[in-house]
């Protein structure tokens, strides 16, 4: 589980299964925090977790040079690349809807 942008509120959102913070620099999710509030053991499940998902979504496969993937410089493909017609809004609206999870959130 992926915490939306600034959406945790309290330390106990680990505990409670979000495996990473977004965007990441709350400090919420630092290693000398989470090892003194986590249960023994759920760090490291959090980080299975992560990498699992990682790979079993291809980031370490054999992709063209210039796609962005994990230790990629993403630069040129994340903020260069103009994807502003009509074609290209169709698809990532539906890439949205379909991608779309909610959660309740119970102030965790």
């Amino acid at each position: 589980v992926v915490s939306g942008w600034w959406a945790i509120r309290n330390d106990k959102a680990a505990e409670a299964g979000t495996n990473i913070d977004m965007p990441g620099d709350d400090q919420r999710y630092s290693k000398t925090k989470l090892n003194k509030t986590l249960p023994p053991g759920r760090l490291d499940e959090m980080v299975e977790e992560v990498l699992n998902g990682m790979g079993s979504s291809g980031a370490w496969s054999n992709l063209p040079g210039d796609d962005c993937r994990v230790g990629c410089n993403c630069e040129d493909a994340l903020y260069r690349k103009v994807a502003t017609n009509p074609k290209h809004l169709d698809l990532a609206r539906r890439i949205a809807a379909q991608g779309a999870v909610l959660l309740k959130n119970d102030e965790v």
